[in-house]
């Protein structure tokens, strides 16, 4: 593969973090319009990491796995938490909150968790890394 080039699946976990951040940013803006305070969240991240991800910048994929280590180490803990909480529990797309049965939690915290582990077998897999290597 050509230096320059960016594979198809780069670029779909670029897009993936696009769209999680314009989430966050999303959830930011409707926040200021409430009376109960702001909202932060380092998720916004996910703009420029696309953009820096597209570029084969090394630091924004360091970014990435960062993000998506903490995705790793957390996201379980939730969804335990989730499951034992109680029989009907909520599950986020975007800034939309959806109230689900327990068993569909179940499958959807699966499902979103091994995207989390696909993004970082994408951006650790060999190739790809080799991308974002400063030619010297």
């Amino acid at each position: 593969m050509p230096r320059g080039a960016t594979p198809v699946r780069l670029k779909i976990v670029a897009c993936l973090s696009l769209i999680s951040g314009v989430s966050e940013l999303v959830k930011i803006i409707i926040s200021i319009s409430r009376p109960h305070g702001l909202y932060l969240s380092l998720g916004i991240l996910g703009i420029p990491i696309c953009f820096g991800l597209l570029r084969h910048s090394g630091w924004w994929r360091s970014v990435s796995l960062f993000m998506i280590w903490i995705a790793l180490i957390v996201s379980p803990i939730i969804y335990f938490i989730g499951v034992f909480a109680a029989p009907i529990t909520y599950f986020e797309v975007l800034w939309m909150q959806f109230n689900v049965p327990r068993v569909l939690f179940v499958l959807l915290a699966a499902l979103s968790y091994a995207l989390i582990v696909w993004q970082y077998r994408v951006l650790t897999e060999d190739s790809i890394a080799r991308l974002f290597v400063a030619e010297r």
